[in-house]
């Protein structure tokens, strides 16, 4: 081919080129354009049928409810145009050759950590530190980063090494954490004991004398070795500048008691019920031989319950009455347990006037006091004589004067028998007439109440009632529903003299009605002429044994009344509990509802 074809070809192809790019140019403006029309128009259509929002309208029930809904004009548009865009193509490159996977080996993770202590303590003393350590296994665990801490740091704290610092008296669990598994030590810290240090004055080096000094000595007084359970006895064992440490004999004891090397031994308050002889023997350090004589220790339990007494009854929490006229005192003992713990309380009186007693006695386990001629109350408290123990008893002593007689006061009503009655499962507050001047109240009675007809047994007892109850302080009297007519009897003792007649009220327990009826008699249609001036009304209960009483009430006492005899006199009421058949007396015209409940 001859170069003016070429350059006639290359020329061609430019031109071609030029006139390509033109048409695509004009093609992507009026498409552009027509989309900007599109969402103007869009948004305009939008404006015109949005419709107006329409207040709610409530109406009333009677009204048939219209629901108009508001004309809005429809508007056609053309639906939207996308513009049209050239696709975008990346240019493409060669992929670079992939590398073959390679293997990693699998994460181990720890599954199991085992704290543990070089020594084997498991007590350390307020200000003192014990060092813990944490083994993680398996062995090629990939992470063995241990985090360590403390149940409660107002006991004791631990670093990050696993120091542990006592901080303060109680039991603490230490925590070693390696991702998801733990191991935990249980540690007691107690309070510094001070230890008393007897120096061999002879001795002067151990290799040659072999002389064992401890504290306390193996021919002491026993009582100064008793270790009372939660406290802590320090035990040492010396020759000249040379210390040894101690073990139990029998290893079994250290289930009783904490028994550290360095000679602290605290006995396990929950542990020791009872008391129990423990043998502990010095030992050398170094080849583990004992070195020392054998010492006996007692473990002591705590006072866990304290019972007040007064004439071998039971008086915790409770009340007893001594007769200021007798000129006796009283007695109140502690019984302590359990039996083998030390026998000891701390007592103490209290009492607003300090005139109403005399002549206070006391001992580990019993107090005595003489009332003085004036009614009032003491509370007696018998402590636990062990150390920081709570443990006590409270009872409160009624000086008063001797009453000489009791009647049952806030009875129900009488029947038309004449006798008590209430309904079956109705309650009430039963109370007496005792005088203030005595120093006695209510609460000074004791109250029964019984089935009539019932026997007592051979201690002249009787059973309590079947269809009531009564709080033995309180004269709270609970009925129970019954389905024929029953009979109880309440009987009210006074607490401080059970010389003294007791009182007693006998109440009838009635069924409750089924249901009751009433009518206005000789009346049509509900309408009574106010000339007429009375109406006699009757009802009728459902029930034989039902009470036959109805109560009556009036809705509107300026229409119509009752009347009833008060003290001797005629009084108008709105409410009357009578016969089944009272006389309703007409007062102004209008509407008025009678109501008869049984």
């Amino acid at each position: 081919m001859s170069q003016e074809k070429k350059e006639a070809n290359s020329m061609s192809k430019r031109i071609l080129s030029l006139l390509l790019a033109m048409v695509m140019l004009l093609s992507v403006v009026p498409f552009q354009a027509l989309a900007e029309d599109v969402t103007e128009t869009e948004a305009t259509a939008m404006e015109e049928t949005q419709a107006p929002a329409v207040p709610e309208t409530t109406v009333a029930p009677v009204v048939p409810e219209i629901t108009v809904a508001p004309t809005v004009p429809e508007t056609t548009e053309a639906p939207a145009v996308e513009p049209t865009q050239a696709p975008t193509v990346e240019p493409t490159e060669a992929s670079a050759p992939t590398e073959p996977a390679q293997e990693t080996e699998p994460v181990v993770a720890a599954q199991s950590v085992t704290v543990s202590q070089e020594d084997e303590l498991n007590a350390l003393a307020v200000g003192s530190q014990l060092q813990l350590t944490a083994l993680v296994l398996p062995e090629n665990a990939q992470d063995k980063t241990v985090v360590w801490t403390s149940s409660d740091e107002t006991v004791a704290t631990v670093d990050e090494t696993g120091l542990v610092t006592g901080i303060g008296t109680g039991a603490v669990t230490v925590t070693a954490a390696c991702g998801e598994v733990t191991g935990t030590y249980e540690l007691i810290v107690s309070a510094p004991v001070d230890t008393l240090e007897v120096k061999n004055e002879t001795a002067q080096n151990a290799a040659t004398t072999g002389s064992i000094v401890t504290t306390p000595a193996a021919d002491s007084d026993p009582t100064e070795r008793e270790v009372l359970a939660g406290e802590a006895l320090t035990l040492t064992a010396k020759d000249g500048d040379k210390v040894f440490l101690w073990k139990f004999v029998d290893p079994d004891d250290a289930g009783y008691a904490y028994l550290s090397p360095g000679g602290v031994l605290k006995p396990y308050t929950q542990a020791v019920l009872e008391r129990r002889t423990v043998q502990v023997q010095p030992y050398n350090r170094d080849n583990k031989e004992e070195v020392g004589p054998v010492i006996e220790l007692t473990l002591i339990p705590r006072i866990s319950r304290i019972t007040l007494k007064v004439n071998d009854e039971d008086v915790t929490n409770g009340d007893v009455y001594v007769n200021i006229g007798s000129g006796s005192s009283v007695t109140i003992s502690a019984d302590i347990g359990p039996r083998d713990s030390r026998q000891k309380v701390k007592w103490s009186v209290s009492s607003e006037d300090s005139d109403l007693y005399t002549n206070r006695v006391e001992d580990d386990t019993t107090i005595s006091l003489t009332p003085m001629d004036k009614t009032g109350l003491v509370t007696v408290t018998a402590t636990s004589a062990d150390k920081d123990s709570t443990v006590k008893a409270i009872t409160t002593i009624h000086f008063v004067k001797l009453a000489t007689s009791v009647e049952i006061k806030n009875l129900p009503e009488k029947n038309e028998k004449g006798d008590y009655f209430m309904i079956g499962g109705d309650k009430r507050t039963l109370t007496t007439n005792l005088a203030t001047e005595s120093g006695l109240s209510d609460r000074n009675v004791i109250w029964q109440v019984i089935d009539a007809g019932t026997d007592a047994d051979e201690d002249d007892n009787y059973p309590d009632s079947k269809y009531a109850t009564i709080g033995k302080y309180s004269g709270n009297l609970v009925t129970k529903a019954v389905e024929e007519q029953r009979t109880i009897i309440v009987k009210a003792w006074v607490a401080a003299d059970m010389d003294v007649t007791p009182a007693k009220a006998t109440i009838v327990l009635y069924p409750g009605a089924s249901s009751v009826t009433a009518k206005a008699v000789g009346v049509e249609d509900g309408k009574v002429e106010l000339s007429q001036k009375t109406v006699a009304l009757e009802a009728e209960v459902k029930s034989e044994e039902a009470i036959q009483n109805v109560q009556w009430i009036i809705s509107n006492s300026n229409l119509a009344y009752f009347e009833t005899e008060v003290n001797g006199q005629t009084k108008k009421v709105s409410s009357i509990t009578d016969t089944l058949t009272p006389t309703l007396h007409l007062k102004a015209a209008g509407n008025v509802r009678i109501t008869a409940k049984a």
